[in-house]
């Protein structure tokens, strides 16, 4: 089945939601727990995930769940007004939301590119991948304002954008992008990602007016099952297990979880979801309806959106909301500050803030996080400060390999950048050195590696984080200053003495194609090292035609084709870690078309990681 079904042409008036303001059933506080205040990103996140595009709106709305009479207050936002960039665009596909002056790239950036091949990859555009450089490069793509590809048209792009940005969590520009969409324009992922978002601010009363017409259109299991959910909500009961029971005949893939809250919506006091490991927009409104505790396992596997909506959720614990931002964070869906300020809001005894390391005992979890972020404000002597900066980082990485020790860097990056690197402190140079290049900050790094090189001949450690770190330094050195010859090699070698070898040659070969992708000088040493020892084979790469696509593109200087092949061969989810053969042509790729910080940016990120 194609991932996007072919254009078609309805009034898309009877396909959206009803103005936000109406009463609901039970909606969900999709906000953060009292006393935090939401940063100014998540109030216009939020105000934009409830308003609905005027564009959009349908001229009247047909009686719905009459006997919704929730307790709660039904949400009311001010509608947003917002100025959809178009500058150059005349094309429906071509709008956006970045113009080249504003961080997008050119408006021709599909010139030259086949229509066909970017449909077909565009869909795959990754969004869950917890680096920055290539979540911000699959943003930029997404939201520039660009001409489309030449070709016969078979898939609407804008319909695929606006899916690709829902999928990674950006609810705000999905809707800022969604405003601009063609009012006569019909898409089934279109639909299902304004269906989604209703369910996930719990506008009960959108969803099921949207299904409900959905489901007039085409017998699609999840129509169904979102209408079965509304006749549950407006207590139908008999007609939702007669819905459940019709979709069970047609052999429809089982979803136990679905079965278990339609249930519990009848009042079947036995319906306990212990596990949900995949879920849904579906599965969290009606949990929600249903008020049922989110099950434990479901933040691991969530996708970015949905990690996004639990972390925001007011009636979830907060150790749960707490994991949940922690993983949102580091999809890319949630900011950095929402994430710092739930920590925040954690209620500590001055005991605790000031013995932190006893909790860290028996806790390594969210709040044992929680709590040395907010230790680390408080501390006013500089090394007391970087030793609490120091176990939040290493706590991180503990619990969550590089992802959690990324996480760690981000949140902590203003205290960090507060601390002078005195000589003193030339014990956690290393450490925050590491950091910094975490948090994307190699600008600031040079601080630390004059005060490591100045000790290196009196200090072991200071010595050693020179050793390892130069390398990788030098990956983010536009000039080349620091060039890596072979007494440099044999240095870092050493200094990854007690690393098993495969591992180390792992290293070394990736360490020299990134410097060769990014036409830095690289020792012989280096070259004879891996020609030396024995053969890597790897189990999963891209397929070789798209790897020549790849340096095809980059060498005519198609920039959008680049960027969208580069993050589809790095792509985890489908193709694993990706291997330095791999890395490097991606690297390479963007470097040449003159994308040389993105490609500094991925290459620091892919070298870190491995030290997990």
């Amino acid at each position: 089945m194609k991932h996007l079904r072919n254009s078609a042409y309805l009034l898309l008036a009877l396909l959206v939601a009803a103005p936000l303001a109406a009463q609901q059933s039970a909606p969900l506080d999709i906000v953060p727990l009292t006393p935090i205040r939401p940063s100014p990103i998540e109030i216009e996140a939020i105000a934009d995930e409830l308003a609905v595009p005027e564009t959009l709106a349908p001229a009247g709305l047909p009686e719905l769940i009459d006997a919704a009479t929730g307790e709660d207050a039904a949400i009311e936002v001010e509608s947003v007004e917002v100025e959809v960039g178009m500058g150059q665009a005349r094309n429906p596909e071509a709008v956006g939301l970045l113009e080249e002056a504003e961080g997008g790239f050119p408006y021709d950036m599909w010139r030259g590119s086949d229509r066909a091949l970017i449909e077909r990859l565009l869909p795959r555009l990754p969004a869950g991948a917890t680096s920055r450089a290539m979540n911000d490069l699959a943003r930029r793509l997404l939201l520039t304002v660009a001409a489309p590809p030449g070709g016969p048209m078979e898939e609407n792009l804008l319909a695929i954008r606006i899916e690709r940005l829902a999928a990674m969590g950006n609810s705000v520009a999905m809707n800022r992008l969604m405003r601009s969409a063609p009012p006569d324009l019909y898409d089934t992922a279109l639909v299902q990602t304004r269906l989604d978002s209703l369910l996930l601010i719990a506008d009960y009363v959108g969803a099921c007016s949207l299904a409900r017409d959905l489901v007039r259109r085409d017998d699609a299991p999840y129509w169904e099952k979102v209408l079965i959910f509304c006749q549950a909500l407006n207590e139908r009961h008999d007609a939702a297990a007669l819905g459940l029971s019709l979709l069970r005949e047609r052999s429809v893939e089982e979803d136990p979880g679905f079965d278990l809250l339609i249930r519990a919506l009848a009042g079947d006091e036995s319906a306990k979801l212990e596990s949900l490991p995949s879920p849904t927009a579906l599965h969290l409104s009606m949990l929600r309806a249903a008020r049922l505790s989110v099950p434990e396992d479901a933040v691991e596997g969530a996708e970015p959106a949905i990690a996004r909506a639990i972390a925001l959720t007011a009636g979830v614990s907060l150790d749960f909301r707490l994991r949940a931002a922690e993983r949102a964070e580091a999809l890319g869906a949630l900011p950095t500050e929402t994430l710092a300020e739930l920590y925040a809001s954690v209620p500590f005894t001055s005991e605790e803030l000031a013995y932190p390391w006893r909790r860290l005992k028996t806790d390594k979890g969210p709040m044992a996080r929680a709590l040395l972020q907010q230790a680390i404000a408080i501390q006013v002597v500089p090394a007391a400060r970087a030793e609490v900066l120091r176990a939040a980082w290493q706590l991180g990485g503990e619990q969550g390999g590089w992802d959690g020790f990324a996480t760690a860097a981000r949140v902590t990056l203003s205290e960090l950048l507060s601390l002078r690197p005195l000589p003193e402190l030339v014990w956690i140079a290393g450490d925050a050195m590491r950091a910094l290049l975490a948090a994307g900050r190699p600008d600031m790094v040079g601080g630390w590696l004059e005060l490591a090189t100045a000790q290196a001949g009196a200090n072991a450690k200071a010595a050693a984080a020179v050793a390892e770190l130069s390398p990788i330094i030098g990956l983010a050195d536009d000039g080349d200053a620091a060039a890596w010859d072979d007494d440099r090699f044999l240095a870092w070698r050493q200094s990854q003495n007690g690393v098993p070898e495969d591992v180390r040659r792992l290293r070394t070969a990736m360490l020299f194609g990134l410097m060769s992708a990014l036409d830095r000088k690289t020792p012989p040493l280096a070259l004879l090292t891996l020609l030396d020892g024995p053969e890597v084979t790897w189990v999963k790469t891209p397929p070789p035609a798209l790897m020549r696509q790849l340096d095809r593109a980059a060498d005519e200087g198609r920039i959008g084709e680049t960027v969208l092949l580069a993050l589809v061969a790095l792509d985890e989810t489908r193709n694993g870690a990706p291997s330095p053969m791999t890395l490097s042509a991606a690297v390479s790729a963007l470097h040449r078309v003159n994308l040389s910080a993105e490609a500094r940016a991925i290459a620091i990120e892919a070298v870190l990681s491995r030290e997990f």
